[in-house]
């Protein structure tokens, strides 16, 4: 067995190796994230991570997205670890899962992690930042319970019509000759991942998968933005916030982006809206506004960066978004961690803990 990055002329084989993995995964899907990057020539040396036999065949892998972010005022390179994967019959014949993760470059982070990967990254030394938080809100009771019993088709998904402005003065860029131009971070305490418009362009506006809605609000100097497209999870009806920025240092911003996205998501006939978010600032805002957590896994790092432990205890050290790692790309295949059933029963429980808490507190 040998663990080593592939070029070009290996690549044929990832593709049809990951086909296997993932049947439902559109062709293009390798394609759009990884050689239609704009930092692909600069990361393509280390971006694929292979596990081979003897005989050539590949046991696993491990891929690496290129990416760009900020810390201290400065712009550094590194890389999303996405689909780590060992084939099943493999995986006790070895140690592959663990010589694919030592092979992965510096700065690289992970999100979404299985218990498998998890416990080997945390064994391997990666650090942890924080987490991520999946939080709900509910648009409309009644589409839930008629989309839990029912489900729904995507034929919901190819008839949403996204309108041209929203409330709190948001309004849509249908076209990516009027992106902005924003070549710094939003929030300057916080490790936050780059927005350039090489960035939004190829993840938003040149996606043969998925079409999304881009809503920006200017005032003045500043822009807020935040990024939707609609899916069929859980069998609901939902508007995924695959990305969002503002400066969070004014909770007001993050306010009128929730503002936003409920008018949007009663504009277009959504039940519930899904969001990350991995900051205290956007927690606060959330709850506020009714979002529930639903699930929340551990954002780690192979990174020479250090942080204050206390820093990351409040949760506030780094900004990641849907948009960030593979999520955004995953939301609505078939692989879904939690079933229907599992995930109605949780939000179900949380909603009558909390009025059951409103009713002792009125007594």
């Amino acid at each position: 067995m040998r663990v080593s990055y592939i070029g070009e002329k290996d690549y044929k084989l990832l593709v049809e190796y990951n086909k296997i993995l993932y049947p439902e995964r559109e062709e293009q899907w390798i394609s759009n994230r990884f050689l239609k990057n704009p930092l692909f020539n600069k990361g393509k040396a280390e971006m694929f991570s292979v596990a081979f036999s003897d005989e050539n065949t590949i046991l696993g892998q491990s891929l690496a997205l290129p990416m760009q972010f900020f810390w201290n005022g400065n712009l550094n390179f590194g890389y999303w670890g996405e689909d780590w994967f060992v084939t099943p019959k493999y995986r006790t014949a070895g140690p592959i899962g663990n010589a694919l993760a030592r092979i992965l470059p510096s700065n690289t982070f992970s999100c979404a992690h299985t218990e498998i990967a998890l416990k080997i990254r945390l064994i391997l030394k990666d650090k942890n930042l924080g987490d991520l938080r999946r939080l709900i809100k509910i648009v409309s009771w009644r589409k839930l319970f008629i989309d839990s019993f029912f489900g729904s088709t995507n034929k919901w998904i190819d008839n949403v019509d996204y309108p041209s402005n929203l409330s709190k003065n948001f309004l849509r860029i249908a076209n990516e000759k009027e992106i902005f131009s924003v070549e710094s971070a939003w929030n300057d305490e916080v490790i936050e991942f780059d927005r350039s418009t090489s960035f939004l362009k190829w993840r938003f506006f040149h996606s043969t998968i998925y079409n999304y809605g881009f809503y920006v609000k200017r005032d003045e100097n500043k822009i807020s933005y935040f990024v939707v497209r609609p899916l069929i999870w859980k069998k609901v009806r939902t508007l995924l916030v695959s990305d969002y920025r503002c400066n969070l240092t004014n909770s007001g911003e993050m306010m009128d982006i929730l503002d936003a996205l409920k008018f949007l998501a009663k504009k277009i006939g959504a039940t519930w809206i899904l969001l990350g978010s991995s900051l205290s600032a956007v927690d606060n805002a959330t709850s506020y506004k009714g979002y529930r957590t639903i699930t929340q896994g551990p954002i780690l790092a192979k990174t020479k960066i250090e942080l204050p432990q206390d820093k990351i205890n409040n949760r506030n050290a780094i900004f990641v978004t849907f948009a960030d790692f593979d999520a955004d790309f995953n939301y609505g295949q078939k692989n879904n961690v939690l079933n229907e059933s599992k995930l109605i029963i949780t939000i179900l429980r949380k909603i009558i803990l909390i009025l059951i808490n409103k009713i002792k507190n009125i007594k």
